[in-house]
């Protein structure tokens, strides 16, 4: 499997890839130009190969979350190869198979090029990470096939095959936790505002059923706020444990003072406040529960060792 074209460089597209007696060969298309080129990297430019583990998590629905995964044993093979005098960059394969791993080996001797193996989890490692640490990983010259990954084979062990992890794999996840860190305050921001003036320039005019509680139609503003927190922010799990409480505060500020707002030019009746009340307490019972159950810790027996 060629992993270029599910990761290319930006503003490109690999539209084809193929091998030949030359070498490897690319059809791009370069989004900003529009236009289609072909880029042949020659055997005699793959200075190093590198074959390494790739431990694929075997789909199974009806196991639970804490159950112990099965994964299925696939090698990554990353090729380094010469751009120009001062650059180098990688192509990164997977072989999934004994056969294609068969083709491979006879591909890499066309390379005349190094051959190493390493016994780290090489699984999701973008391109980028190659090009900041490849000299980090450890790896030793392949002399034997005994040294491969035992394609096809399964495993529950992942402590001897740990995942790599470089720096630039953590501070890109923390520039992206950055990311989304903001747009959640926008996101905030929003729902505060918003909530504030329908409290105050529509909730004083709805109707109220004989409970003295809201109709089960405004209740459904109240269900559809409740799902824009669960879809907006809650579906990370690295919210701190008091965000769900900070939200029913939040939230019931904006309803409550935007009500209260609303007696400066219009009556708002007592049995208004309780209406809100009773819909407040519901809407926290939600928010927090579901919340807080979907933070239970789940503890995997073989959950994936990582290299730090």
């Amino acid at each position: 499997m060629d992993l270029q074209k599910y990761d290319p460089p930006e503003d490109r597209v690999i539209m084809k890839s193929r091998w030949t007696d030359e070498g490897y060969v690319q059809k791009i298309f370069h989004k900003s130009e529009k236009k289609e080129v072909e880029l042949t990297i020659p055997f005699e430019d793959m200075k190093e190969v590198l074959i390494g583990y790739s431990l694929l998590v075997l789909p199974n629905p009806d196991r639970q979350r804490s159950s112990v995964d099965i994964y299925r044993i696939a090698a990554k093979i990353v090729i380094k190869y010469q751009v120009n005098d001062q650059s180098e960059d990688y192509l990164l394969f997977l072989s999934e198979t004994q056969k294609d791993l068969a083709t491979w080996l006879q591909r890499i001797k066309e390379m005349n090029a190094s051959v190493y193996v390493t016994k780290w989890d090489l699984y999701q490692v973008p391109a980028e990470d190659y090009r900041s640490h490849y000299e980090s990983i450890i790896k030793e010259p392949f002399t034997d096939e005994a040294q491969l990954p035992n394609v096809l084979d399964t495993t529950k062990d992942h402590q001897e095959h740990p995942v790599w992890r470089p720096p630039s794999f953590y501070q890109r996840r923390e520039h992206k936790q950055t990311i989304w860190d903001e747009r959640i305050k926008k996101l905030t921001l929003f729902v505060f505002l918003s909530n504030f003036f329908v409290s105050l320039l529509w909730m004083p005019f709805w109707r109220l059923d004989d409970e003295g509680t809201f109709s089960n139609g405004m209740f459904l503003y109240f269900a559809a706020i409740l799902m824009i927190y669960i879809f907006g922010s809650y579906v990370r799990k690295k919210q701190p444990v008091y965000q769900s409480l900070f939200d029913t505060i939040l939230l019931s500020g904006a309803w409550f003072g935007g009500l209260l707002g609303a007696k400066l030019y219009t009556s708002v009746p007592n049995e208004m406040f309780y209406a809100l009340y009773v819909n407040v307490i519901t809407f926290s019972i939600f928010l927090n529960g579901i919340f807080f159950i979907g933070r239970i810790p789940v503890t995997k027996k073989n959950k994936r060792s990582v290299t730090h």
